[in-house]
């Protein structure tokens, strides 16, 4: 195995910053430069000039307060920008809107014009998913407008090809958004809100929130819940 400098293998390296960054908190400030700006402010009227001492300073010593503080702000100034432009940076990266990798329809079969039965009843992976969800497999390609309750076709099983002609036909006489009865995203948060905010505004009513508490000791439990209390309030 190759090792860095560190003396750490490349795949111990990539599982280090794995686990570093699903297990660590991670912000980015909506004004980094403004704030950092108003702490050197507060720095050097705390740290660097006494107030009590100032009036009884001669001229000269006065100006050697003044060019240590001009010292000071305009090293600050060089690192302020910087680490800011990074931080604006990965703001932008953050903000930036994020590809949708897939769509995918799940439609009961009371639903699906009868057209499309037969690839529906040939298609082996949908029959695995109908059975480990516990649905009862009819016997026969007949029986699935027979069947109850209505079993679910989910068009990720199937093509591309096969799924835009299922939606054009069940879309010939009513839009697809007013034959939806629910929506299921895959997502993490920001981006999820940020997506549904101009179809949805002014529209919900209640919004239920059910963050993980107390899951750490799950072995088996993938979600970091290892958050600090400011990292609550501030998400």
């Amino acid at each position: 195995q190759k090792q860095n400098q560190e003396g750490k293998s490349i795949i111990e390296k990539k599982l280090y910053h794995y686990t570093r960054r699903n297990t660590s908190d991670y912000f980015i400030h909506k004004d980094l430069k403004k704030f950092l700006e108003q702490e050197l402010d507060f720095y050097i009227k705390s740290e660097v000039v006494n107030i009590e001492d100032i009036n009884k300073l001669d001229v000269g010593e006065l100006q050697k307060y003044g060019l240590k503080i001009k010292v000071i702000k305009n090293v600050a100034n060089k690192i302020i920008e910087f680490v800011s432009h990074i931080e604006n940076f990965q703001k932008k990266l953050w903000e930036k809107k994020k590809f949708i990798l897939g769509t995918e329809y799940v439609i009961t079969t009371d639903r699906v014009p009868e057209e499309f039965y037969e690839e529906i009843w040939n298609n082996k992976e949908q029959k695995k998913e109908w059975k480990e969800l516990g649905f009862h497999i009819p016997s026969s390609v007949s029986f699935l407008r027979k069947q109850e309750p209505k079993l679910p076709v989910d068009t990720r099983y199937f093509s591309q090809e096969f799924k835009e002609r299922l939606l054009e036909r069940i879309t010939e006489r009513a839009d697809l958004d007013n034959l939806l009865d629910g929506l299921l995203i895959k997502s993490e948060n920001y981006q999820a809100l940020n997506l549904l905010l101009n179809k949805y505004k002014e529209q919900v009513q209640t919004i239920y929130i059910d963050p993980p508490f107390n899951k750490e000791q799950n072995a088996d439990y993938l979600y970091n819940v290892k958050y600090k209390d400011s990292s609550w309030i501030t998400n």
